[in-house]
């Protein structure tokens, strides 16, 4: 039995010497952890077979405790180099198990207990170590799966056949070739573990190349391997697209062939450099020559790979297509000469500030402008320039602002020699080399204030004169108006009187003159106005049938007298209400039927009001309203002057029909402002036609026209009314039911004689007054049941006189007395300033009879 189990030993140690050298060889070659726990565990294995001859010559228990403790090292150094391949950990619980089973043996050995005990406990661990290290390689990493199976089953069955040694281990015809089979088990196991480790290296080479192949093909950069000899060995697809030429046509093909021709000496320096070994790294940009013979701009990095003995086996350059960051930088390299020319050449000072508020960058015009050269100004801060500008303010307004911000503002700068001068400073902040900085352009204002000053001067000059020229028109309206009421007031009661037939054509002849005169006073007044741009349209609801009616009725009884046809419709669609300056509407009518009547000798006029199919504003209607006549026309050549202001087509002495030439210039001023359009036909000899449209928005509430006569306008200037030698005359006026006590303010005789004549004539009792005081003391006195009062009095005019006895100082029965003013005053505003100061009413001069007996009829 010892000369068999020498002989087993012998066998076992030769063997498992052999395994430890290529354990040890790999695990020195390739550095691997699991490789050294492998190569350790076969170390101990050996080593259990040296003691294990140890025993065959001598009976020593230390000798079985070292073989006890190499058999169960080398099982838990293999299961650890198991788990490390695995990519696992041998836990806390197996280094205990481990260690209680170390420590067994020895107490085992040294207490000089019975082989089945010793052993018994050992073997087990032993056995569950090597089942579970076949397990573990049962599920071990890629390959072919024979190598995994052998390796599992033979540690398996190993593990197995150590449950039972401990049993069979007494048995001396066992003992050897028990083991002998654990040897045998163990080699098996051992070259199954290489096969595996074989197979996972194969495994893992394969999908280190297939991961190389893909980087290599997919990179978005061209990669090629370039042999000693300087030709391309490998190249990427993406190389091959940026280079034009087909893979095929690459490989084998020496790099300088494609390599621009200035740019060849540049890299054959590089393959120089990295063949000779002087460098391991070399950047380039360089040239190449595309298939399509373009220019291909290229960043290429070039690296060198050696072998063991340090001799060049390829190189690998990484060419990176940079034509667009070329191009960029020569756009940037243009911009950066484009800014420097227009930094030097523009005339308006510019200049560069940094965070620090220091000037790092000026332009000529800043020199000239402050009388610095630029090594001066680069020296100093914005603020030793900008009285405007300090260190706080300066990281106030810009330290925080986000890039891109911009600012405008007026500020003062001050040149070397301490003159200062205003300059309007265009900044905005950008990123320049990490930190941000501001760029500023200053334009000096020097001669724009004068100019602003100038044209501020020549404002407050046109706005006097405009004072001067409204003061004028309307002083000359007043002056005007005062004497003609007179004359037209003496007038229409001389007509009223019981007359010869004669004598009552004269004075209708005369008031018709007057009223003339009127109506150029009002067309100088509201062109005026228009031309100021200080005439407002109203916007209140009102009738355009009763309004359209009323014009028509004025100049119905003209038409009749004259013999002349007039014909005059209304729609049946036209609204009811609409929403619109009717003032200014029946404005534009009197002006356009006046005209045609003027200039109709025989023959006819017709006037239609009706709506166009559409309107711009929702729910509002668009007028039409046709005014034509059978007049003398228009020349052609003429109609685009009928508009214009101080226009006649006959502007000679002898010509038939009078008049300033303002009428249709107003019509069509009136007629814009109001949004509408007017347009003109006219064929000579036959007539004209005019085509007023107007849109008007739709009216919530329904409104009328107020009572009075129809040519009387909001702002109390009178209407248009016809004038010439055949004008009627007004009827004389039917006394009105009620007999009022009027008190009459009025300081021009004539003025007051003809307004207490008419009022007389009325059938009403007047007492007249001639100032404001007058006003006072009368009414302090007296019970009036109406005041009508003229504005401009001596001593107290109209305005103070209502202002006094609205506040009681003619006793508290007269604070509700109706005043009306009657006056001269007839600019714009002076309605609404006279209503304003308290006044009821207003009539302007020249007096209306018809006018004044329609308001006493509304306030009897």
């Amino acid at each position: 039995m010892e000369h068999n189990l020498l002989f087993t030993a012998t066998i076992c140690l030769a063997c498992s010497g052999i395994l430890l050298l290529a354990y040890a060889y790999l695990a020195h070659r390739y550095a691997r952890r699991f490789l050294a726990l492998w190569a350790w565990s076969w170390l101990f294995y050996t080593l259990r077979f040296v003691f294990l001859l140890g025993m065959t010559l001598a009976d020593a228990p230390v000798l079985l405790i070292a073989n006890q403790l190499c058999a169960l090292a080398s099982a838990v150094l293999l299961y650890m180099g198991t788990l490390e391949f695995s990519g696992r950990r041998l836990s806390r619980a197996g280094i205990i198990a481990a260690g209680l089973a170390a420590n067994w043996i020895v107490v085992a050995v040294l207490s000089g207990a019975d082989f089945l005990v010793l052993s018994l406990p050992t073997f087990c661990f032993l056995a569950y170590v090597q089942v579970r290290t076949g397990l573990l390689l049962l599920r071990a990493y890629g390959g072919h799966p024979l190598p995994r199976h052998m390796a599992c089953w033979t540690l398996v069955l190993l593990g197995l056949h150590k449950l039972d040694y401990p049993f069979l281990r007494t048995m001396e015809w066992f003992a050897p070739w028990g083991f002998l089979l654990g040897a045998l088990l163990s080699f098996i196991s051992a070259l199954a573990i290489l096969l595996v480790y074989f197979e996972y290296v194969r495994t893992l080479l394969a999908e280190r190349e297939e991961q190389f192949r893909a980087t290599f093909e997919q990179a978005a950069v061209g990669i090629a391997h370039v042999s000693p000899q300087g030709r391309w060995s490998m190249v990427n697809d993406r190389l091959c697209r940026i280079l034009g030429y087909a893979r095929e046509e690459l490989v084998n093909t020496a790099f300088a062939q494609i390599t621009h021709p200035e740019d060849v000496a540049a890299s054959r320096e590089v393959f120089r450099r990295l063949f000779d070994g002087e460098r391991t790294l070399e950047v380039q940009e360089k040239r190449y020559i595309r298939k399509d013979g373009s220019i291909l701009w290229a960043n290429v990095t070039a690296a060198a790979v050696r072998d063991e003995t340090g001799g060049l086996r390829f190189l690998i350059a990484v060419i990176e297509d940079i034509g667009d960051r070329k191009r960029a930088e020569e756009r940037l390299r243009e911009s950066e000469q484009t800014f420097r020319l227009l930094l030097r050449n523009t005339p308006d000072p510019i200049y560069l500030a940094d965070a620090r508020g220091r000037l790092t960058t000026v332009n000529e015009a800043s020199s000239k402008s402050l009388s610095m050269d630029e090594a001066t100004l680069t020296a100093l801060h914005v603020w030793d320039i900008d009285l405007g500008m300090t260190p706080l303010r300066w990281q106030e307004t810009w330290a925080e602002a986000p890039f891109g911000a911009s600012r405008l503002e007026e500020t003062t700068h001050r040149a070397a020699d301490g003159t200062t001068f205003p300059v309007e400073v265009s900044a905005v902040k950008l990123e320049r080399d990490g930190e941000w900085s501001v760029i500023g352009v200053a334009r000096d204002l020097t001669r724009r204030k004068r100019t602003e000053r100038a044209l501020e001067d020549a404002r407050e000059a046109a706005e006097r004169a405009d004072r001067a020229k409204s003061e004028f028109l309307a002083n000359m309206s007043h002056e005007i108006r005062t004497p003609l009421n007179g004359v037209l007031g003496m007038l229409q009661l001389l007509h009223a009187t019981h007359l010869a037939p004669e004598q009552a054509e004269y004075a209708r002849v005369a008031i018709a003159a007057g009223q003339g005169l009127v109506t150029i006073i009002d067309d100088v007044l509201s062109l005026s106005r228009m031309e100021a741009g200080k005439l407002e349209i109203e916007r209140t609801p009102f009738s355009p049938r009763e309004t359209f009616e009323a014009v028509v009725a004025t100049f119905a009884h003209q038409a009749a007298f004259r013999g002349i046809d007039f014909e005059a419709v209304v729609a049946d669609d036209v609204p009811d209400t609409l929403l619109g300056d009717q003032a200014r509407l029946r404005q534009v009518l009197f002006n356009l039927l006046g005209n045609a009547l003027k200039f109709t000798v025989e023959g006819g006029v017709s006037a239609t009001m009706e709506l166009l199919p559409q309107c711009p504003l929702p729910g509002g209607a668009t007028l039409h309203v046709v005014i034509a006549d059978t007049g003398p026309g228009i020349p052609d050549d003429r109609l685009g002057d009928v508009f214009d202001a101080f226009t006649q087509l006959d502007g000679s002495s002898s010509r038939r029909h009078g008049g300033a030439g303002l009428g249709l210039r107003i019509v069509k001023r009136l007629v814009q402002l109001m949004g509408g359009a007017l347009c003109v036909s006219s064929t000579t000899g036959q007539g004209s036609e005019f085509h007023l449209s107007l849109p008007l928005p739709p009216s919530r509430a329904p409104g009328r026209p107020e009572d009075g006569a129809p040519g009387q306008l909001e702002d109390g200037v009178p209407g248009q009314s016809p004038s010439g030698p055949q004008a009627a005359a007004p009827a004389a006026p039917a006394p009105t039911a009620a007999r009022l006590r009027v008190l009459l303010a009025e300081d021009d005789p004539v003025n007051r004689l003809a307004a207490s004549r008419f009022l007389e004539r009325l059938g009403h009792s007047v007492r007249c007054a001639e100032n404001g005081r007058e006003v006072l003391n009368a009414l302090r006195v007296e019970r009036f049941d109406l005041l009508l009062m003229d504005i401009q009095m001596p001593g107290m005019d109209g305005l103070a006189a209502c202002r006094a006895i609205r506040s009681g100082a003619a006793g508290a029965r007269a604070r509700t007395l109706p005043i009306v003013a009657l006056t001269a005053h007839a600019m714009q505003g002076d309605r609404e300033r006279f209503l304003a100061a308290g006044m009821d009413d207003y009539l302007p001069k020249p007096l209306d009879f018809e006018a004044l007996a329609a308001l006493l009829r509304r306030h009897a």
